[in-house]
């Protein structure tokens, strides 16, 4: 065999493998940044959500509950609400699973973020008037999907939010008053 030969193969195997390389991790990098992949995430043992979605739901569940939190307990009730909703998904058929992980997936891509939100940087530097006038924008539009979208995300929040028994107080329920045979009514 020619020696020559060899040695220009492995110069463009080697080659190839750096651009190869070079590609893989310059990919990586964008993919992070388009689906938020510095995200922090705010429930660390979650199943369901990513922290890309934590966070993305933690701006919405802060602009929908703005008006029904106490200061002094804000953060620590919008994170167990986040926790709530991870783990009432495992209830969910599989199938609806399916579509709602997808939805939080496209809201945090960017190219699917914009189209939708409208918003092409993540959702880190939203703030809580950003959400809510994006919230309200969705709610009137006139594009069913964009209407279906804010009801699935308003009542995501709320109804994470009164799940939890440690919020009832705050608007006035004492918690269920039958006591059946089976769970509670």
């Amino acid at each position: 065999m020619n020696v020559s030969v060899l040695k220009t193969s492995r110069r463009s195997f080697l080659k190839m493998s750096g651009i190869g390389l070079v590609t893989v991790v310059g990919g990586g990098y964008v993919a992070a940044r388009l689906t938020d992949g510095t995200a922090k995430p705010l429930v660390p043992n979650a199943i369901y959500l990513t922290a890309a979605s934590q966070q993305m739901l933690h701006k919405i569940f802060d602009a929908v509950l703005a008006n029904m939190l106490p200061p002094n307990q804000q953060q620590a009730l919008l994170i167990t609400a986040i926790a709530t909703l991870d783990n009432a998904i495992s209830s969910l058929p599989p199938s609806i699973q399916k579509e709602l992980i997808a939805l939080l997936n496209m809201l945090t891509f960017a190219p699917t973020r914009f189209a939708l939100a409208g918003r092409w940087s993540g959702w880190h530097s939203a703030s809580r008037q950003d959400v809510s006038t994006w919230l309200t924008t969705l709610q009137h539009s006139s594009i069913n999907l964009r209407r279906i979208v804010f009801i699935t995300l308003h009542d995501l929040a709320t109804s994470s939010f009164y799940a939890n028994p440690k919020t009832w107080a705050l608007i006035g329920y004492n918690g269920p008053k039958l006591h059946g045979p089976g769970p509670e009514v």
